[in-house]
C-alpha cells in the first residue's frame, strides 16, 4: 500500500489535471480567436510558438495527458489494491480518463448513449445504494454530502452540462478514504522508487507542465491581445484626426499597370494608382460620426489613407503581416478551389483580401462597408372594380388580372394622352401582390415578358412598348440609355442604346457606376460616363464597382 502523502499527492495532481482541462475548455474560444487559417498553413496571429502548439494540438495533448495519467493511477490503485476502497476509486478515475479519450475519438450516438448511461445512471445508481447502506453504520456527514454532490452531478452529466463527472466524483470520495487511510506504512525499496518515477517525478511534471502550457498560453494572447487593441484605438484616433475622415463621397478602387488608387463618384482620381493594394472604404462610428479610411500597402510598407490621400505608416506591426500573409493565402486558396496557386488569381481578389484583413486588424472596431444604399424605385397601383392602374401623367395603364392565370399575368391596357390605345395579354413580372406595387427601372419603366416567353421589355415613360427578343437580359434601363446583355456563342456581350442619339454601341463590358456608366473600350481600358453619356474619368485598366462586377464573365484575364 502507498503512503498516505503518495496517495495524497496522487489525488492533487488529478485535481490539477482536471482543473486544466476545464481552464482549457472554457478558455477555448478565446484562444482560438487569436488562430487564422492561410491555405495549409495555420498559425495564431501573435506568432507565438506557445499558442500555435497548444491551440493547434490540444486535442492530441488532451488526449495524451489523460491516457498517461490513466495508466498512473491505474499502477497506483493496483499498487493500493489491499485497500479495496481506495482501489477502486483509483481504478474509477484511471477508467474515466481514458474513457474521456474514447468518447473524444469516437462520435457518434451509440458512444453518447453509453457514456450517459456509465457517466449518469450508473453513478446515481451506486449513489442512492451507498446511501441506504451508511444510514445503518452512523454515517458521517462527509459520506452523506459525497454521495449527493455524486447525484447532482451525475443528472448534470445526464442533461449535458457537464462532463468528467466520475473523475471529480472519485476524487472527492480518494480524499475522503485517504484521510481515513493509516499513516505509517511500510512501503518496499522497489515501490518507493516506483512512486518516486511515476509520480513524483513523471506526473508532477505532466501535470504542472500541462497547466502551465495552458496557463502560459492565456497570458501570452492577453498581454499581445492588450497591446493590439491599445495600438487599434491609438489608429482610430489618428483616423479621426484626418481631415477627410468624415468625407462621405462615395470612392471607387482603380488599377493602371498592376498599381491600385481611387476614383470619386464623378470619375474625378483622388488617391493616384500608387499602392500595391488596396482595401475598399470602410468605416467606424464613434460619438463623433462616421469616419472613413482604407488599408493600404506599398513594397513591405502599411498604410491608414483618408479619401484626400491622407497617411498613417503604420511601422513595425508583427499582427498586420501575419494577418495579411495567412488572410491573403487563404483567399487564395479558396478563389483556386482549394488549391494553393499564387499564379492564378483574379485582381479583385487584391481588393477582398486586403477588405477582409483590414476587418481582421480592426476587429475590436465595428467596421462597416462604405457601400451606396441601394433603393429600389417602385410604383403604387390604385385598385377600382378589381382592376389595377396605375397613371404618370403621360398614359394610363390598366392591369386586369388573367381569371385562373398566374399572379403576374394579366390583360394590359394602355392609354395615352393622345387617345392611342393598345391591349396586350402578358406578365408583368415584377409586380407584388402583397402590396400592389410594381418595381422598376430607374425612371420607372416598367418590366413585361411575353406569355410565351419568346419577347420582353419595358414601357417608357410615355407608355411606348420597347421590345426585345429573350436572348437579351436587361442590365439597367433609364430616359436617356439602356444596357442590355446577350450570350454569343458562350461569350458575354453588352450593347449601350442611345435613347435620346438612337444610337448603339457594343462592348465586351458595361457596368453601372454611381449614377452612370462604365464601359470597356475597344483598346480593354475601363471609362466611366456620368448619366448623360459624357466621359468622366481618365481610362483606367480597371474601375472596379464590386466582386461581382470585376469577375463578370472572364471579363478581366487572370494574372
Amino acid at each position: 500500500m502507498n503512503k498516505k502523502k503518495t496517495n495524497y499527492l496522487i489525488v492533487i495532481l488529478n485535481i490539477i489535471i482536471v482543473i486544466s482541462c476545464y481552464i482549457a475548455y472554457f478558455s477555448a474560444d478565446y484562444l482560438k480567436s487569436s488562430i487564422l487559417i492561410g491555405g495549409e498553413v495555420t498559425k495564431s496571429i501573435y506568432d507565438s510558438f506557445i499558442i500555435d502548439f497548444f491551440v493547434l494540438n490540444a486535442s492530441t495533448i488532451i488526449s495524451v495527458i489523460f491516457i498517461l495519467t490513466g495508466i498512473f493511477d491505474i499502477v497506483c490503485g493496483i499498487q493500493n489494491r489491499k485497500n479495496k476502497k481506495i482501489f477502486f476509486w483509483m481504478i474509477v478515475i484511471a477508467l474515466s480518463e481514458i474513457w474521456f479519450v474514447i468518447i473524444n475519438l469516437i462520435d457518434n450516438i451509440i458512444i453518447h448513449y453509453i457514456n450517459i448511461f456509465l457517466l449518469g445512471i450508473v453513478p446515481i445508481i451506486f449513489a442512492i445504494k451507498n446511501l441506504i447502506h451508511i444510514r445503518k453504520n452512523k454515517p458521517k456527514v462527509v459520506q452523506i454530502l459525497s454521495y449527493i454532490a455524486t447525484i447532482i452531478i451525475s443528472i448534470l452529466q445526464i442533461i449535458d452540462v457537464l462532463d468528467l463527472n466520475w473523475s471529480i466524483i472519485a476524487i472527492v470520495m480518494l480524499l475522503i478514504y485517504i484521510h481515513y487511510q493509516e499513516k505509517n506504512i511500510e512501503e518496499s525499496k522497489t515501490r518507493k522508487i516506483t512512486n518516486i518515477i511515476l509520480y513524483w517525478i513523471l506526473q508532477l511534471i505532466l501535470s504542472i507542465g500541462f497547466l502551465a502550457l495552458i496557463l502560459l498560453s492565456l497570458l501570452i494572447t492577453k498581454i499581445n491581445s492588450e497591446i493590439r487593441n491599445n495600438q487599434i484605438v491609438d489608429l482610430s484616433n489618428e483616423i479621426m484626426n484626418f481631415s477627410a475622415s468624415q468625407n462621405e463621397e462615395k470612392c471607387f478602387p482603380v488599377e493602371n499597370d498592376n498599381k491600385f488608387g481611387f476614383i470619386n463618384e464623378n470619375g474625378e482620381e483622388i488617391i493616384p494608382c500608387e499602392y500595391d493594394r488596396v482595401s475598399d472604404f470602410l468605416y467606424f462610428e464613434d460619438t463623433g460620426g462616421k469616419y472613413y479610411f482604407a488599408f493600404a500597402n506599398k513594397g513591405n510598407e502599411y498604410y491608414i489613407i483618408s479619401k484626400e490621400n491622407e497617411t498613417i505608416q503604420i511601422e513595425d506591426d508583427k499582427y498586420i503581416k501575419v494577418i495579411d500573409e495567412l488572410t491573403w493565402n487563404q483567399l487564395i486558396y479558396t478563389m483556386n478551389n482549394n488549391e494553393f496557386d499564387t499564379s492564378n488569381y483574379n485582381r479583385r481578389g487584391y481588393i477582398s483580401a486586403f477588405t477582409t484583413i483590414t476587418t481582421f486588424v480592426f476587429s475590436e472596431k465595428d467596421l462597416n462597408f462604405d457601400d451606396e444604399e441601394i433603393v429600389n424605385n417602385e410604383i403604387e397601383l390604385e385598385e377600382q372594380n378589381g382592376v389595377l392602374y396605375y397613371n404618370n401623367g403621360n398614359f394610363v395603364m390598366l392591369l386586369k388580372p388573367v381569371e385562373d392565370g398566374d399572379y403576374d399575368e394579366f390583360e394590359v391596357t394602355i392609354i395615352k394622352n393622345s387617345g392611342e390605345r393598345n391591349s396586350y395579354t402578358e406578365y408583368i413580372p415584377e409586380y407584388d401582390e402583397d402590396d400592389n406595387t410594381i418595381e422598376t427601372y430607374k425612371d420607372n419603366e416598367i418590366e413585361f415578358i411575353s406569355l410565351d416567353e419568346n419577347t420582353h421589355g419595358w414601357y417608357d415613360q410615355n407608355g411606348n412598348k420597347i421590345v426585345l427578343p429573350s436572348d437579351y437580359d436587361i442590365q439597367y434601363v433609364s430616359v436617356k440609355y439602356a444596357v442590355l446583355e446577350l450570350i454569343d456563342n458562350e461569350y458575354y456581350c453588352y450593347y449601350l442604346i442611345d435613347m435620346i442619339n438612337q444610337k448603339s454601341f457594343k462592348s465586351d463590358y458595361i457596368g453601372e457606376f454611381n449614377n452612370g456608366i462604365i464601359i470597356k473600350n475597344q483598346n480593354n481600358k475601363i471609362v466611366a460616363y456620368d448619366e448623360n453619356l459624357n466621359v468622366i474619368s481618365k481610362e483606367y485598366d480597371r474601375i472596379i464597382i464590386d466582386l461581382e462586377t470585376d469577375m463578370a464573365y472572364n471579363l478581366y484575364p487572370y494574372v
